[in-house]
This record gives C-alpha cells, structure tokens and sequence, in this order.
C-alpha cells in the first residue's frame, strides 16, 4: 500500500519550521489570511557569537492555527513498545503529518558523517518498497525525498541526545473547519513595531518567557552587518541573508494581496518592495559567489549595501504605513 499526504513546495524556506507548516497548509480556505497576517516581524538572537535571524514565532512548534496537534514524547513510544513505523503509517492513513525528532545520522538522504539531532517531517509511506516520504533540507535546499523504514525508526530509536527544543513525534492534521480572518489593523500595529524594533516577546510573556537580549525589527539589520564582520564568508551569515530574502519576497506578495482585498491598488509602494526584494537577492547572490571565490570583495562592501537596504526598507515601510492607517480610518 502507499499513501502520500498533500504537500506544496512553500513560499519560505529559510527554517523547516516555517516550510513544513506553510506547505500543509496551502490549500486550506484561510491560507492566504493566514500566511500575510503573519510572517512581518523578525527577530535575533546571538549564541556564542553567532547571530540567529528568523521570522518572529512565538511558540513556534508548539501551536498552529488551523492545525490540530498530537504528541507523545520518544519516552512514551518506547515505554508502551509501540512500532514506531507502524505508527507513522497509521497516523498518515488518518491524514496526519508526521514532525518528529530525529539523529540525521541514520538518514541518507542528510548525508551526514555525524550525529546531529534535528526535526524531520513526514507525509507519505510506499509499504511495497519500505520507506517514507520526508521533507527537511537535504543539502542547502528545502526539498522532498526518501527514507526507508530501517533508517527512520533508526533515527527515531538513536542513543544521541534529544533536541531540548524539539523531541518525540507531534502529529498534525490540517483542520479545514478552523477558520482566520486578516486582520489589517494587526498588520499597522506590527509594522509600527518593526519599524521601532520593539521587543514583541513582551507582549507573549503570559505563556513565553522573552529570551534575553532578542532583538527585533529593523534593528536586526545591525545584527546581522556586525555579524557578517566578525564571523567574515561563513555559513550562518549566509542563512540570516536568506531569512531577509523571504522576509522582502512575502512583504511584496503582502503589499499586493492587501491591495486586491481592499481594492487600493497603489503600484509606487510595491514597486518599491519588488525593488527591495531584487536588492535583497542580489547581496544574497553575491555573499555566495564570494564565499567560493579566491579573490573576496570587502566585508565593507557589504555592510554598505545592507545599509542602503534598510534604509529603502524603512522609507518603503513608513510610506507604507501611513497609507494602511487612510484605509482603515
């Protein structure tokens, strides 16, 4: 028997985290509600000198609107001697995701030397030919492959230690009845906060503690130049250059879906952030190019052109801004 779950290639791919959700989701009523309600704030964190950037998700991985969720932890599963591949194949029978925790060791399609825990996503099984259908970045890209049987419950049943962060197996089914509505006055609120860098994680202490020293808004743009001058062609400087390519990508895709839903059309602002997007990419491309080039521009070079990004950022932003505040009164 095989059975493959519904899976779009996703919008974003800087984290799985966002990918997994945003491919399950895509053809859910309230996607495009959803999808552009959310994903405007950014955030950092610095971690023994490396600066992590991402989309703001408070209790990322723990809640999804227009999900329903199931856990067990690893413990459980093997306590109850409990099939973990027969798990699975029942879950996704049910039309429920697997995301789970897993020591990419075991799983080929990582091609990994090491032991190294992380969240893998699961959406279909072929019991023919023993192996499941997987989601995760397999490489540098978000993509879908393959794994047999043997390696995921060998991933799964692994001695490393688990993720803190992220263990054990959540299932998760696409709620088609939930409904989310776009909220235009949410959308004002949290460019006003972006563009102030306003510690939002304040706002979600009742169930998230903030993590210290998190920066937000626009003021990541300067984590992330003095990031890129310390750790100079490096791999994490890279990743945090693609968060703020899918972060300029949604802002266009944003602009233009508020323009068609109230009927405003205004082609100078996302003429603006279709060029901010184009200017995102092409630092992107050309940090890559210098990473694997003998003869590598000036870090300088490109805390300019950061620079110079912001501030069309911040211009765009305010004009914007004033703009959504006339539509809605």
């Amino acid at each position: 028997m095989k059975k493959k779950l519904d899976m779009n290639y996703p919008v974003i791919t800087s984290y799985p985290m966002h990918a997994n959700i945003i491919s399950i989701l895509a053809g859910h009523k309230c996607f495009e509600d959803w999808l552009y309600n959310n994903h405007l704030q950014v955030a950092s964190v610095s971690i023994n000198g490396t600066v992590w950037a991402g989309f703001y998700n408070p209790l990322g991985r723990k809640h999804y609107p227009l999900i329903n969720k199931e856990y067990m932890t690893r413990e459980t599963i093997v306590r109850n001697n409990l099939d973990i591949c027969d798990l699975l194949i029942k879950s996704i029978d049910q039309n429920k995701y697997a995301y789970m925790g897993v020591d990419t060791f075991y799983i080929k399609s990582y091609n990994h030397n090491h032991h190294f825990n992380h969240d893998l996503f699961i959406y279909g099984y072929n019991e023919d030919e023993q192996l499941f259908y997987i989601a995760d970045f397999f490489g540098t890209k978000y993509s879908f492959s393959e794994a047999t049987f043997t390696e995921v419950s060998n991933a799964f049943h692994s001695t490393f230690p688990e993720d803190p962060n992220f263990n054990g197996i959540q299932l998760l089914s696409v709620n088609h009845d939930e409904l989310y509505t776009f909220d235009l006055f949410h959308i004002i609120e949290m460019i006003w906060n972006y563009l102030n860098s306003t510690p939002v994680s304040r706002y979600y202490k009742p169930i998230q503690e903030p993590i210290e020293n998190e920066k937000f808004g626009l003021s990541v743009y300067e984590e992330i130049k003095s990031n890129l001058i310390s750790l100079g062609y490096a791999y994490p400087v890279l990743r945090n250059l693609h968060i703020l390519c899918d972060h300029k990508k949604l802002m266009v895709l944003r602009s233009i879906y508020i323009d068609e839903k109230y009927q405003q059309p205004n082609e100078k602002i996302i003429g603006a952030f279709e060029e901010i997007e184009k200017k995102a990419n092409i630092i992107r491309n050309l940090y890559m190019k210098n990473m694997v080039s003998l003869n590598k521009e000036p870090l300088t070079k490109f805390t300019y052109l950061l620079e110079d990004l912001q501030m069309r950022e911040k211009d765009a932003m305010e004009c914007w801004l004033e703009r959504l505040r006339k539509i809605t009164g």
